[in-house]
């Protein structure tokens, strides 16, 4: 999801998801400072040349605009908060993170269970994530599960299967 490189399980993708909170979270404390307003407020008054690039970057830190980090798979509209969909992601994923290190220590006859509690999983995120239920952000779920069950299978080899 965060990376066009499918080589991450869920775990890295959720540890990945945290950041991106942590660093929006940073970035509207440090927007909402007053020292920033009080520059952004001179800037105006005086009509400077770089005021329109500091309201430029104040929004597109409102807005996902900015984050061309992320996957395009995961690019929201205009009017909706990436925090919004940063949170969304990371509740839903956070369902996952049980079931999904399930797979590191069974053995073949206990998987079957497993890959069954992750698939209700992943069905509750379609029915109940607003921005993870599409087609394409479940695919990629799917893969990033396929993953996990690779390299736990095989933790020493880089086989495809």
């Amino acid at each position: 999801m965060n990376i066009e490189d499918q080589s991450t399980g869920i775990h890295e993708e959720i540890h990945f998801w945290q950041n991106c909170l942590s660093n929006l979270h940073n970035l509207h404390k440090q927007i909402q400072r007053k020292e920033l307003q009080n520059i952004i407020r001179v800037l105006n008054l005086s009509k400077s040349a770089y005021i329109q690039q500091f309201l430029q970057a104040e929004k597109e830190v409102r807005v996902r605009e900015s984050f061309n980090w992320c996957n395009p798979i995961f690019l929201i509209s205009n009017n909706q908060k990436f925090t919004e969909f940063v949170e969304d992601c990371l509740k839903f994923l956070k369902i996952l993170s049980k079931s999904s290190l399930q797979l590191n220590d069974l053995s073949i006859e206990q998987l079957k269970t497993v890959i069954i509690d992750i698939f209700y999983r992943i069905l509750i995120i379609w029915h109940h994530s607003k921005f993870l239920a599409t087609p394409e952000r479940i695919q990629l779920i799917i893969r990033k599960v396929n993953f996990h069950l690779k390299s736990s299978a095989y933790p020493n080899n880089n086989c495809s299967i």
